[in-house]
């Protein structure tokens, strides 16, 4: 299981990891709490989410995914599925959907396995038939409410191989109004106007 999960409210993240003393160290802005307990946690959690101002809560502990389990029972949990899709050409697939630039991905359906979903996710959204899963990348968590209720979103992503050969279609029912290959040195330029989270799966680009 993970040593480290960074969990995402818009553009601020927790962060639970065994090793808090190289964000300390790389200078990270925020509140590091060592060793908290469970009855720990919702206290923590208050201040963060009350106190603007703390952009980022680091919280170290021996054992992450006990800490990380207790936190994720205060929502419901939505697993996802998506791709990072490169082409012979080094270029890379992004969609445009809600006024943000992003990658292909979707919710995993009942039974289905999280790299057929990433599969099925981006062939639906971008009209790609010929993909090939390399590697599995890291995992991204984001919390968000809808309807009264609080969400985590664990999405699994994937490194795939496509063809540019193949026409985009992008999922207009999906809200998805464009889908195009960008080339590596313009990639961030992009994602600027894209979610934070993206950010841990760009940094995974060889």
């Amino acid at each position: 299981m993970a040593k480290e999960f960074v969990i995402y409210f818009n553009n601020r993240k927790l962060v639970i990891t065994q090793k808090v003393e190289k964000y300390f160290e790389g200078n990270d802005f925020g509140f590091f709490y060592g060793n908290p307990t469970l009855q720990d946690l919702p206290k923590l959690l208050e201040i963060f989410q009350n106190h603007l101002v703390i952009q980022n809560l680091f919280l170290g502990h021996t054992a992450p995914e006990k800490l990380f389990d207790e936190f994720a029972s205060n929502y419901k949990v939505i697993e996802a599925a998506g791709g990072l899709v490169r082409n012979e050409k080094n270029e890379y697939l992004l969609i445009f959907r809600r006024n943000k630039w992003d990658l292909p991905k979707g919710k995993i359906e009942e039974f289905e396995k999280a790299e057929h979903s990433a599969l099925r996710e981006v062939m639906e959204e971008t009209g790609l038939k010929s993909l090939l899963i390399e590697k599995q990348l890291s995992t991204t968590y984001h919390t968000y409410t809808m309807d009264g209720g609080v969400f985590l979103k664990r999405t699994y992503w994937f490194a795939m191989k496509g063809s540019s050969n193949e026409q985009l279609l992008p999922q207009h029912e999906e809200d998805i109004e464009k889908a195009v290959w960008v080339s590596k040195v313009d990639l961030f330029q992009y994602l600027s106007n894209s979610y934070s989270n993206l950010q841990l799966i760009l940094n995974e680009i060889d």
